[in-house]
């Protein structure tokens, strides 16, 4: 079961209305380009800035592309999508999206501690992140902070780092380790537990 987490200006908790769609003013493309710029860790991925017509002007106009075209449509290999990323970026940088109409930006974390593909996408006012672990949700915590915004998860637990590692917080049960908050939550809550238990053995 998949999971998302957030970088949001959203303060408020689910009532009536889901958190994310409140009224904040949200996170600007204009901050989330600063911030990717500030941060050497992060690396837009251009190619999914292309539109339709790009993206096929790029792969015809590159025979090293030309298998990424099946019966089922595109489906890049890892280094098919490393090349088409490599090709789009002198092609789209410095070009403002319309994001009416690529939806989401899309920004590589580039230094996960243990070399993980990872990335964000900015879209909706906020900043989010598809099955994260720990070192993802210390980025994340980071990233918020810069912006003066908070780290949540689709049903609205805040996050935080304390001496105790990271917290979560909900309105009827307060601050809690994030082990002890998510102890009896569905089985993509046990990843988290397990990492973290299995730092706290290396550590002792």
């Amino acid at each position: 079961m998949g999971y998302e987490f957030y970088i949001t200006c959203a303060d408020g908790w689910p009532e009536d209305e889901h958190w994310s769609v409140g009224g904040c003013d949200g996170i600007t493309f204009e901050e989330w380009e600063r911030l990717v710029e500030c941060d050497p860790e992060l690396e837009i991925d251009y190619s999914d800035r292309l539109t339709a017509a790009e993206l096929e002007r790029l792969i015809d106009e590159n025979p090293d592309l030309a298998a990424c075209r099946t019966e089922y449509g595109l489906t890049f290999s890892r280094e098919q999508h490393r090349r088409l990323k490599e090709l789009a970026k002198p092609f789209k940088q410095g070009e403002a999206p319309d994001m009416d109409v690529i939806r989401y930006d899309t920004a590589d974390w580039t230094a996960h501690p243990q070399g993980e593909e990872r990335c964000f996408w900015h879209g909706d006012r906020m900043i989010s992140t598809k099955n994260p672990d720990v070192a993802t949700i210390d980025k994340m915590l980071q990233l918020a902070e810069r912006l003066g915004a908070l780290v949540r998860r689709d049903d609205g637990e805040r996050y935080r780092r304390s001496d105790r590692g990271f917290d979560c917080f909900a309105p009827d049960r307060g601050w809690l380790p994030l082990e002890e908050f998510h102890r009896s939550c569905p089985l993509w809550a046990l990843t988290f537990i397990r990492e973290i238990a299995e730092r706290k053995a290396t550590l002792a």
